[in-house]
């Protein structure tokens, strides 16, 4: 069959009630009844995947603005650490070119323990090497895992007619 006249067997599908149905012939009736589920399905499979779509873009954007949050409150402090190891550099590498202890140059900047404290502070700054917001796109999944069972389930997947050789 012609796809636009199964599109148009459709529209009568929808548009008109049980009772006018029942006027047409029996094959009339069946073909219109069959069109129209068809395209119902294919609109109720669209649907479905654009509602998926749309909810995996707004886990995406809530991630991004996460991350994005998450490093403007941190901003402040991880400037001030690169100030202070930028100072902590520039210790060291007069101490080198002045042949002095570089651990007494550290110690010239801030006493030993500081030093410590600013590099556990450093580290809890620190994001991961893959400076990405996708990371935080994990923390959907548990909202994800609610749907995507029944929406895989409520489709059947077959490869292409080459791909089943």
């Amino acid at each position: 069959m012609h796809p636009t006249r199964l599109v148009r067997l459709a529209r009568e599908g929808a548009r008109y009630s049980r009772q006018f149905l029942q006027r047409f012939s029996p094959e009339r009736r069946y073909a219109t009844l069959v069109a129209f589920l068809l395209e119902t399905s294919a609109n109720f499979t669209d649907e479905a995947i654009e509602l998926h779509d749309r909810l995996i873009g707004q886990y995406h954007n809530q991630t991004r603005h996460a991350h994005a949050e998450q490093f403007q409150q941190s901003g402040r402090a991880i400037n001030e650490k690169v100030r202070l190891y930028a100072s902590i550099g520039a210790a060291l590498i007069s101490a080198r070119e002045a042949s002095v202890d570089p651990y007494q140059a550290i110690e010239a900047l801030m006493p030993w323990t500081t030093f410590v404290n600013s590099v556990a502070e450093a580290e809890q700054l620190a994001r991961p090497s893959r400076f990405d917001p996708l990371a935080l796109l994990a923390t959907a999944y548990p909202r994800v895992r609610r749907y995507a069972p029944t929406l895989l389930d409520s489709f059947s997947f077959r490869g292409w007619p080459r791909a089943n050789r």
